[in-house]
């Protein structure tokens, strides 16, 4: 598998001359509030400098700007909600082109500002839009620091300023596209070519980098952007979907955590991973208390609505070690819908109460449809936040399992009536998935009832509470594998073949030193989702807070203790795929490599 980490990482000569213009260009700039069209190959490169600039662009620009900026920022003061701006190309465009660089930037993000390694000099990137048929063209140029002197132990913090990007939920090719082998070392530049599925799902995705032991101090600080995959016909309402909104937004929920000595302390993982960059926090000395939510870089911001509006929210969980759980405080203020997951649109729309919320593993996506008569708060809770939430959700995670808590946005809504007569109307009323649900790729049908070809189990295998921490270049770490070994770049643990129906049971069950398992780690699978036929917990029986069995996704919460049972098929990409858990774990080594053979 060592190999394919072969695939060349420098441009062909053609792109030289925009590399010296992105260089110009930079040069030239002043502020932070910019953005840059620079001209390749006959056609227009969105070098998306900066985010949140308003340009007069549309989706319907003329021939000659055949890819544009969207500006969707509600940017009326430092606490509105703030919607990144949308890189979209014309619908009759055959490549949406995109420009990234990777860069230390000094970010604020609510009371605090640092230094952050960040894309294009803000937090989060712009949010890319790309519809079927069409390929998606990313040039990453690595503006880092050399890190060749800080720690290079495999399963441990390392390679900081490493790079290289994975499209998390894509259906793309794992070697010639999403090829997490790939190694961007500083200084360096790179393209990734994505064709775009003429049957992929419709829905939302995620980019972000996966270096391996650097993923964490990149992607969990700043380096992320959602990405949206359309129909291949423009859609009339403002949503990439058959739903008719009033308004879509991008919710990329992230986790700010300085100076807590945690796991999720970004101070603590520049020192563990032997990184040079000075985060240089200010006001100095800035502790945040164990940590805070960010949506789309804002704490505490407040998203205005109207009465009776149908808003569509696509929430991506980019917090790198912490569970979702999404509740409204009032019931009788909103209506919530939930209508996909990991980018795969339900049957139909399932109505979400405040008592159970709405549950999101590290790395996965939820989409949700809201309308709104009162103002209220939406936030990530845990048990102890809420009377009468069903225990079951915390005995299905675990107790070790980190849930994110905290403000995720304030719902302002405008024209109440002043007697407070207005009649909340279900966010189902009306909505209509059967068309948009059909939009699915081929491989995505019931395999319930289809017999396996093969049938394996992956087993998470982590230290316990007694056993002895593991030594790398003078740090303790705590054991993660798979099936008993660490993760290895150099071996593919499983293979698969073509088009064979394919069951794993994910088995979360014990540590090492026989205790019960504590933590619910995420389970991720490259290039292909799966579907889930079998979920069993000794604390909570065949119940799970994530999903419903027969559900298609990428990423899932395994119980702690239990265990999951998926199917799935390769249908169409051989070589190395990668199964993988998104969490901390994955970095210390619960991962591992997997084969698809014809």
């Amino acid at each position: 598998m060592a190999s394919y980490g072969a695939v060349p990482t420098n441009p062909d000569p053609a792109v030289e001359d925009e590399v010296e213009s992105l260089r110009r260009e930079e040069a030239m700039r002043r502020g932070r509030r910019a953005a840059a069209v620079i001209g390749l190959a006959g056609a227009l490169v969105v070098a998306c400098v900066l985010s949140f600039v308003h340009l007069p662009t549309s989706r319907t620009a003329s021939p000659a700007m055949r890819t544009s900026i969207e500006n969707m920022a509600e940017d009326e003061g430092k606490d509105a909600f703030l919607e990144p701006p949308r890189v979209i190309a014309d619908a009759s465009a055959e490549y949406v082109d995109v420009h990234l660089e990777l860069g230390v930037s000094r970010i604020q993000v609510g009371d605090v500002s640092m230094h952050m390694r960040s894309f294009n000099h803000d937090f989060p990137a712009p949010t890319i839009v790309v519809r079927r048929g069409q390929t998606l063209r990313v040039m990453l140029w690595n503006k880092l620091e050399s890190d060749a002197n800080a720690g290079q132990a495999m399963n441990a913090f390392r390679r900081p300023n490493t790079t290289v990007l994975h499209t998390h939920g894509l259906h793309v090719s794992p070697v010639d596209s999403d090829n997490i082998y790939r190694s961007i070392e500083p200084g360096m530049h790179a393209h990734f070519i994505y064709p775009i599925p003429k049957n992929h799902p419709i829905g939302t995705f995620w980019l972000h980098p996966h270096y391996h032991g650097s993923t964490t101090l990149q992607s969990a600080y700043g380096a992320f952007a959602a990405l949206l995959v359309e129909d291949e016909e423009p859609s009339s309402s403002k949503t990439a979907s058959d739903v008719e909104v009033d308004e879509d937004h991008v919710m990329l929920v992230g986790w700010v955590d300085v100076g807590s000595g945690k796991r999720t302390d970004i101070l603590e993982d520049e020192r563990l991973s032997g990184s040079a960059m000075d985060v240089s926090l200010k006001p100095k000395g800035y502790a945040s208390n164990g940590g805070f939510l960010a949506v789309n870089g804002r704490p505490n911001s407040t998203l205005t609505m109207r009465v009776g509006e149908l808003h569509r929210w696509r929430i991506v969980n980019a917090v790198v070690d912490g569970v979702l759980r999404i509740v409204i405080e009032d019931d009788q203020a909103c209506s919530v819908a939930e209508i996909a997951a990991d980018g795969i649109t339900y049957e139909a729309p399932r109505q979400v109460s405040s008592k159970h919320g709405v549950l999101i593993a590290p790395g996965s996506r939820r989409d949700l449809l809201i309308r709104c008569i009162e103002d209220t708060m939406v936030r990530s809770v845990l048990d102890a936040d809420r009377g009468g939430v069903d225990e079951k959700i915390l005995r299905y995670l675990g107790n070790g399992t980190n849930i994110a808590a905290g403000e995720v946005v304030r719902i302002n809504v405008h024209g109440k009536t002043s007697n407070g007569s207005s009649k909340l109307e279900s966010a189902r009323s009306g909505v209509n998935l059967g068309s948009e649900s059909g939009n699915t790729a081929e491989p995505l049908k019931d395999l319930r009832e289809h017999e396996p070809a093969v049938r394996k189990v992956v087993e998470y295998t982590q230290g316990g509470p007694s056993t002895p921490k593991i030594e790398r270049e003078g740090n303790k770490y705590t054991f993660y594998g798979i099936n008993g070994q660490p993760y290895s770049p150099e071996i593919a643990t499983l293979t698969v073949k073509l088009d064979q129906v394919v069951e794993w049971t994910i088995r979360n069950e014990n540590c090492l030193d026989g205790s019960p398992a504590l933590e619910s780690h995420p389970f991720h699978l490259h290039t292909n989702h799966f579907q889930i036929v079998n979920v069993s917990s000794p604390n909570t029986g065949d119940y799970s807070p994530d999903f419903a069995v027969g559900d298609w996704r990428d990423t899932i919460a395994v119980p702690a203790p239990g265990n999951v049972t998926i199917r799935w098929v390769a249908r169409d990409f051989t070589g190395p795929d990668a199964r993988v858990n998104m969490s901390i774990g994955m970095g210390m080594g619960m991962g591992t490599g997997m084969s698809v053979d014809l």
